[in-house]
């Protein structure tokens, strides 16, 4: 659950790894952003941003490889990775904002 702008940090090593094991929704739906900063991957599996209440936002940068499942959002999405973004769920969407891998 999401309250105000959170975020996580691999910490910047080479073998950091961020990896959630459940669904990360807002508290409030459409108020709160996410950003994610991984050394080495990130990895949601089968977990949703926003499966019930919508993020504001998500923004994942400087992971080697990105592997996300679903994200809904109220706002923009902007993934990036260094070598490979996996796509693995059925749905990355936003309500009114941008989209950018």
């Amino acid at each position: 659950m999401l309250g105000g702008d959170d975020g996580g940090d691999g910490g910047g090593g080479a073998a950091d790894d961020i990896t959630f094991s459940s669904t990360v929704d807002d508290d409030v739906g459409g108020q709160t952003g996410l950003q994610v900063v991984a050394a080495r991957r990130e990895r949601w599996g089968d977990r949703a941003v926003g499966g019930s209440l919508r993020s504001a936002s998500l923004t994942v940068s400087s992971s080697v490889v990105t592997d996300v499942f679903e994200v809904h959002t109220t706002g923009a999405i902007s993934v990036t990775a260094g070598t490979r973004i996996d796509v693995n769920g059925s749905a990355i969407d936003s309500n009114d904002g941008n989209i950018d891998y």
